[in-house]
């Protein structure tokens, strides 16, 4: 087995992703996912720039095993916050960013409720 497979897998595991979500990412079966990741399917260039565009991944650490896993910036970093996130919120956003649409609607209907709800009762900043 090459190396990329075992690092593809380390992906996969890093991001607390099952194969199936991980494959959606990707656009990859279930059993794509198991096939490279037991070595009998190839790791392709349209694979690790998928990897790298969506999870922020170096792909020369992907390719070779050298330097880190994520590239030093992470997008995240670049999100413009009145504060400095800590990484327990950084990988909360991570994991909105990777769930399926669906699973974003519905977290995005809780928020807008949410936030109706403290609108309405002028519990927001600046509404004192």
């Amino acid at each position: 087995m090459d190396n990329i497979n075992i690092r593809f897998c380390q992906i996969r595991e890093k991001l607390g992703m099952k194969q199936e979500a991980f494959g959606e990412k990707i656009g990859l079966s279930k059993s794509g996912i198991s096939s490279i990741e037991s070595g009998s399917r190839n790791v392709t260039d349209k694979h690790i720039k998928l990897l790298v565009a969506l999870f922020n991944i170096n792909e020369h650490w992907l390719r070779t095993g050298d330097g880190e896993m994520f590239n030093e910036i992470d997008l995240i970093d670049k999100i413009n916050m009145p504060f400095e996130p800590t990484e327990a919120l950084k990988v909360f956003i991570r994991q909105i960013m990777l769930l399926p649409s669906d699973k974003k609607k519905i977290i995005d209907e809780l928020i807008t409720k949410t936030y109706n709800e403290l609108k309405e009762r002028g519990l927001l900043d600046g509404q004192h």
